[in-house]
């Protein structure tokens, strides 16, 4: 529906602010004050109009009660969202744009970054503005020229547009890539923009470091501009070009693609228990793995062979999205040792919820130089048990009496020999005194070895301290945030905890966004609901409760729902008819599962039996249930769908008086309490037996399901039914 269409017209000028109260991003716009009044007064205007228009129709009677009914006065709503034009009156230049909020000073417009650089609007005028209001404390003579210099002049109309279907996005650069190019886009679009114009340039901020800047270069339904607000938005992303493509290509290809080219790591790939996988990793790369399955009841260990390559290690889950890197992994190991192992227990609180297990290898360094791997995932081992016997120290040897111990190389020499290997030892070796390591004197694995000064590492190159102080004892800045960490490890456990760039899977709007807040002071609301700052904020939406029909918050529908579990394992079991082939209740049964406490037979059982006369002792009750057994026995009730065991079409009986009454004895002689047999018809029948056979599965008992089946007829609607207002069986 556009402006024309509902009768709205607005149109007015406004100077481009210098600066705004609140930051603008994406679309946004901030509007006066007085153009919230003015919309409503054209719209209210437009709603007189009609209701004058109407009056004059030739059905005033029919018109008088419409607007009575409809419960509203004359006044037209404005339509939602809000969509504008905006138009550069010195460029010709046009946009459109939705409202942020209407709270900037009389005949101005706040305008966002990417507007002012749609519209072609300098800055510089702005910037003189600011610097003048900057130079009131300390005030200079300025010329006459700058003062009047003349704020840049927008147009705005209220344009409405049609929910957009369709649109195609052309990269202005090559390699663009990204994991989720959906969650990307949903997120970026759902946050920071209405509508979107055809032939402008839409940027997408991917991280702190890494802008995408598209070209919009089709939009259905066919037009100037689309709304994208509540509607679903299909995405083409093409290249401007064949060469684009192919440069794209190139960067975005797997490498390893080709194992046998030179600088390509190894492919990665799925995991599964006890298969080793062994491979290559270059400098700088990651070769990424995915552990699909595992026994929940064991945890497991993952093991690495290889110095120099790191083993990160993360769940994915809804709140760990990403694959692990050097920065941003839950589990990790980054030292030099040769072999690494990593042990997951199963109470290991981020394995809750865990759909799969990422693994990545990386070696840190920017050298073309290839790390050999082999990687694998074991089971968790029970603890041994306190019966078996400990292990005997495998390392202890027993030394001949007649050796020495070198002091420079350790080794044990015979006593007759000593004198000439410790003067030979002493002049060409050397002792390491903190891992007790011998080197040669003058080689370069003497002069590189070395030991950390903070912590217990040592390797031998020069190049593994390099890497070591880059990962343990350099700090490092959080992209999302001002967090700073005192080294690489710190910084992950940030990422991947309480930083609010952190990405997670909301389980309210079910996208992947970042889940916000303040690392340092978290809301009360996120420590008692144990949510993400967006998940507080996106589940206050509302919603209506399927059950009580009750208007409340998204965040709220767990514990809602357990209220009414807590209400249906209070409730009684529905009072059913005392006939063994009918599905009828003698409770009430509504909507809502509420019961009675009426007693006796169904009306549709008992009607035949009814008779208007008195009898107080029931004596004439009895004959009619008698000559009504009497009459199943003997004749039938005709009905091949009959399935009573007291009826002669069911059973194929060939009965007489004498022959039937010692079988409907006993029935009789026990009416308070016993059950009965009559002949139902084909509805009641068939519900009866469905619930006999439901109820065996002993889910929710029969009773139950007798009155779910008279709320709902269909089965699959009656186990909704139940599961949403009836105790499951004890």
């Amino acid at each position: 529906m556009t402006a024309q269409e509902t009768g709205l017209n607005w149109t007015k000028v406004y100077n481009v602010a210098s600066r705004t109260r609140t930051v603008l991003s994406g679309d946004n716009i901030s509007l006066p004050q007085s153009a919230l009044q003015e919309l409503l007064a054209s719209s209210n205007t437009l709603g007189n109009a009609n209701s004058h228009t109407a009056s004059g129709s030739q059905y005033p009677l029919t018109q008088s009660l419409s607007t009575a009914s409809s419960g509203r006065d004359t006044h037209q709503e404005l339509p939602c969202p809000l969509t504008f034009l905006l138009v550069n009156p010195q460029n010709d230049k046009r946009v459109y744009t939705g409202i942020k909020e209407f709270s900037m000073e009389e005949n101005e417009i706040g305008l966002s970054p990417f507007l002012l650089e749609a519209l072609e609007i300098s800055t510089a005028s702005r910037d003189e503005t600011k610097d003048e209001t900057d130079t009131q404390s300390n005030p200079v003579q300025m010329s006459r020229e700058s003062i009047d210099t003349p704020m840049p002049q927008i147009t705005v109309s209220l344009k409405l547009l049609p929910k957009g279907v369709y649109v195609r996005l052309r990269p202005l650069e090559s390699g663009y890539d990204s994991d989720n190019w959906k969650s990307l886009l949903e997120r970026s679009l759902r946050q920071n923009f209405t509508t979107l114009t055809n032939g402008k340039v839409l940027k997408i901020n991917a991280s702190r470091t890494q802008e995408f800047r598209f070209l919009i270069d089709k939009l259905l339904p066919a037009g100037h501009g689309i709304c994208v607000i509540n509607t679903d938005l299909e995405v083409d992303i093409e290249a401007l070009n064949e060469e684009q493509a192919r440069e794209t290509l190139m960067k975005i290809q797997p490498r390893s693609s080709n194992p046998n080219a030179s600088n390509v790591s190894s492919t990665g790939g799925e995991l599964n228990l006890w298969k080793q996988s062994d491979g290559k990793v270059f400098e700088g790369q990651y070769v990424d793995y995915i552990l699909p399955s595992w026994d929940r009841s064991q945890g497991i260990i993952v093991e690495m062979s290889g110095s120099h390559v790191q083993l990160l290690v993360s769940p994915y889950s809804s709140h760990q999205r990403v694959r692990p890197r050097e920065d941003e992994h839950v589990w990790g190991r980054l030292d030099t040792e040769s072999i690494k192992r990593i042990t997951i227990f199963p109470s290991d609180l981020n394995l809750e919820k865990a759909e799969a297990i990422y693994i990545s290898l990386h070696v840190h360094g920017s050298r073309s130089i290839a790390h050999m791997y082999s990687l694998k995932v074991m089971p968790l081992a029970l603890p041994m048990s306190s019966s078996q016997p400990p292990d005997i120290e495998k390392n202890e040897i027993v030394h001949d009496e007649n050796t020495n111990q070198c002091k420079t190389c350790l080794q044990w020499i015979p006593k007759q020999s000593m004198l000439i290997h410790e003067s030979f030892c002493a002049r060409n070796n050397v002792l390491c005194s903190q891992c007790q390591k011998v080197f040669k004197k003058q080689s370069s694995e003497w002069r590189q070895h070395w030991h950390c000064e903070f912590d217990a590492s040592h390797g031998e190159t020069l190049e593994e301290k390099q890497a070591h102080d880059e990962v343990f004892h350099t700090p490092r800045l959080c992209p999302h945030c001002h967090h700073d960490a005192t080294n690489t490890l710190e910084l992950a456990a940030h990422r991947t905890s309480v930083c609010p760039g952190k990405l997670i899977l909301c389980q309210f709007c079910h996208l992947e966004v970042p889940q916000e807040g303040d690392p340092l002071n978290p809301s009360a609301e996120t420590l008692i609901t144990g949510l993400t700052a967006h998940e507080v904020l996106d589940g206050a939406r509302t919603t209506e409760c399927r059950i009580c029909n009750k208007i409340i918050r998204l965040r709220d529908i767990c514990s809602h729902q357990k209220h009414h579990e807590l209400e249906n394992s209070n409730k009684s079991k529905p009072r059913v008819c005392r006939n063994m082939n009918c599905s009828q209740i003698l409770d009430s049964v509504e909507m809502l599962g509420n019961t009675g406490n009426s007693l006796g037979l169904c009306n549709m059982c008992f009607g035949p039996l009814y008779a208007n006369i008195y009898d107080p002792e029931g004596k004439v009750l009895k004959r009619r249930i008698e000559r009504r057994y009497l009459t199943q026995l003997i004749s039938g009730c005709g009905k091949s769908w009959c399935c009573n065991e007291y009826c002669k079409t069911s059973q194929k009986l060939e009965l007489t008086s004498r022959t039937a009454l010692p079988m409907i004895k006993p029935l009789i002689q026990n009416l308070d309490n016993g059950d009965f047999y009559f002949c139902v018809d084909e509805k009641c029948q068939r519900a009866r037996n469905l619930a006999n056979v439901m109820a065996a599965e002993k889910v929710f008992d029969l009773e139950w399901w007798m009155a779910a089946l008279k709320v709902r007829e269909n089965l699959d609607d009656a186990l909704a039914w139940l599961i949403d207002h009836a105790p499951k069986s004890s």
